[in-house]
């Protein structure tokens, strides 16, 4: 997935085998993927609708079996006597080896996925290199290399599968007479069903392996590759799988190196298994946290520094409801605004009724200063020691928040600006892994190692 491709091939729609029509579909992994038609997948009927077909099937010259699935089409040149129609869609996800005739169909028992520089992270090898050297005839040298291939290690979900980290060997020689070899060892992660399931629910779950990566390489770990299986194991064929990854950075980022990293496979609390199985389970809560923080500090770290701040200052938000949330029981404060708009003139009960439809909810501040409480010891080694130095902290952030979701011109002067957010970004990052890390099983002080580069 991480390179360029195209297919010439016939296109139709699935139940139209008989009206295929000729096009090539580019896929680009920045850019993303477009069907370019010679001919027209519909009619004149309904020709100003907009046309979003599930799922369009193809054949490649070379015989490949293409779905497209979740396309619209963008140009439509339908030509009326003279000349042919042209038309171009642009298409969501590109399966290749198989072809899936209903959307509901397209699912599978396994997905495989190599995420960039998952290896770097596992901190597992199974190789061994000998080096040697005579010393009485100093030009005779000879060098050994040994593969083992290592076991699989599982992770066992609540929800009734199985994330696994394997570390197959690809192996390519050169020609007789053998002047070179290459040997790799990749590490892939398998979501594994007892059953076939819908490619969706695969995909979120290999969304949120992505965060649990990325977190952990702080850096984006985007999909290099991903295939299907469904069938026996090592009798399956595999269907190839392209879309435009999430956080997709230019090929100029670097494999990160262990001290760089906030944690690898190593560092897990109790190994990786139950890690990722916390990670997993706890997700539905945390899914908009992982997406506020890990989408500006590694997908898109180019953000503007203000929308920076805004989105790593919501996810603290969105943290603090899901997971520490204090606020008022419903039932508590129904009763509470039911007697206050009872004692108020009938003119002002509609005006305050709203005014009162989130008054159980604490506000930025109360939400800050529990987190702080949560995670006292770590906090204080990231903004400071001294009670007054994260009251100040606190004021910071809320100003500066208040002032971008209003523009209130009584708060631009207290509210901080420019390049003067980038410390305060730096902390709520810190103070978001921190956070996150607690949520795998991480102690303080290993969070607080972690976050300052202690480690």
């Amino acid at each position: 997935m991480n390179d360029a491709f195209e297919y010439q091939g016939y296109w139709w729609l699935p139940g139209t085998e008989g009206d295929k029509v000729p096009g090539i579909l580019k896929f680009d992994p920045d850019a993303g993927t477009t069907l370019d038609l010679l001919g027209s997948l519909k009619g004149l009927e309904g020709i100003v609708e907009l046309f979003e077909p599930k799922t369009i099937l193809g054949l490649s010259s070379k015989g490949r079996l293409i779905t497209l699935h979740d396309c619209t089409q963008t140009s439509d040149n339908l030509a009326i006597g003279r000349g042919f129609s042209t038309s171009t869609f642009v298409v969501n996800t590109v399966l290749v080896g198989e072809h899936f005739g209903n959307a509901d169909d397209i699912g599978f028992e396994r997905l495989v996925v190599e995420y960039l520089y998952t290896e770097a992270w596992s901190c597992a090898t199974g190789f061994l290199f000998t080096f040697s050297k005579e010393v009485e005839e100093s030009h005779m040298q000879w060098m050994e290399v040994k593969h083992e291939l290592l076991e699989p290690i599982t992770s066992h979900v609540g929800e009734g599968y199985e994330v696994i980290l394997s570390f197959p060997r690809n192996c390519e020689l050169s020609p007789v007479p053998r002047t070179w070899v290459n040997i790799h060892q990749p590490a892939e992660l398998t979501i594994k069903f007892p059953q076939k399931v819908s490619f969706s629910r695969l995909h979120d779950i290999a969304f949120r392996l992505q965060h649990f990566l990325s977190l952990g390489m702080r850096r984006s770990a985007y999909p290099v590759a991903v295939r299907g299986y469904t069938g026996i194991p090592g009798e399956a064929r595999p269907v190839e799988i392209f879309y435009k990854p999430l956080g997709r950075t230019d090929n100029s980022q670097e494999r990160p190196e262990l001290h760089e990293m906030l944690y690898s496979r190593l560092d897990l609390p109790e190994g990786f298994g139950p890690a990722v199985a916390r990670w997993l389970e706890r997700a539905e809560k945390l899914d908009p946290v992982y997406r506020l923080f890990l989408g500006t500090a590694y997908y898109n770290p180019q953000t503007f520094i203000e929308q920076q701040f805004l989105s790593l200052v919501t996810a603290l938000e969105v943290y603090h409801r899901r997971i520490i949330s204090t606020s008022e029981p419903s039932e508590k404060h129904e009763k509470r605004k039911r007697e206050v708009l009872e004692a108020v003139p009938d003119e002002h009960r509609d005006w305050l009724q709203r005014q009162l439809t989130f008054s159980h909810e604490p506000n930025l501040e109360a939400r800050l200063r529990e987190i702080f409480r949560k995670h006292l010891k770590v906090v204080q080694a990231i903004v400071g020691y001294p009670k007054k130095v994260r009251s100040d902290f606190i004021k910071q952030v809320v100003d500066a928040r208040n002032y971008r979701a209003h523009f209130s011109e009584r708060l631009e002067g207290r509210a901080t600006h420019g390049a003067d957010l980038y410390p305060i970004n730096q902390n709520l990052t810190k103070l978001l892994e921190a956070c996150l890390m607690a949520e795998i099983g991480f102690d303080e002080n290993k969070i607080k190692e972690a976050v300052l580069g202690l480690r």
